[in-house]
């Protein structure tokens, strides 16, 4: 029994490494880290007690719901600055708990900014980084920091910010 798994292991090792020198991509057994940052930390920091994870330009909530059964207890601040996208996250997070949404982009200032996105696309980006074509649907989004969205809360111990 052994000796056959031996064969299978060095069968499979080769036949990775022949796709891997014909197609010139490496093939990953197992996920490299970065690629699930809920794995990443549970193997790497197991000590480590997420209790506030912020979810910038949180769409329509993909992340915030993997980050509410990775970080079990921990309370999601989800931001979302373009109407559309900030209703359907909450009706998707309509029951998960310790979610809480705010609808407005955060920034390094506090004001209001231009959100631009093509029409054909539900995609959303400030107009400073994006040159707004004639093509574009265009929105006016509030703007805090995040020293205004944290006012009165600062005993948190350890923060995931995810973009």
């Amino acid at each position: 029994m052994m000796a056959l798994g031996v064969v299978h292991t060095l069968r499979k090792t080769t036949i990775i490494g022949a796709c891997q020198r014909a197609t010139g991509v490496y093939l990953y057994r197992w996920l490299p880290r970065g690629a699930v940052i809920g794995k990443d930390i549970r193997t790497f920091l197991p000590k480590l007690n997420i209790t506030l994870v912020f979810d910038v330009g949180a769409n329509i909530g993909q992340s915030a719901k993997k980050f509410s059964t990775w970080f079990r207890g921990s309370r999601i601040y989800c931001f979302e600055p373009v109407e559309a996208s900030f209703a359907k996250l909450n009706r998707e997070l309509c029951g998960v708990a310790n979610t809480r949404t705010f609808h407005l982009a955060l920034g390094s200032h506090v004001g209001s900014s231009t959100m631009g996105s093509p029409a054909s696309n539900s995609y959303f980006m400030a107009e400073t980084a994006l040159d707004v074509r004639r093509n574009t649907e265009n929105q006016q989004v509030e703007m805090q920091t995040l020293d205004f969205i944290l006012r009165g809360r600062t005993n948190q111990s350890h923060w995931v910010l995810e973009d």
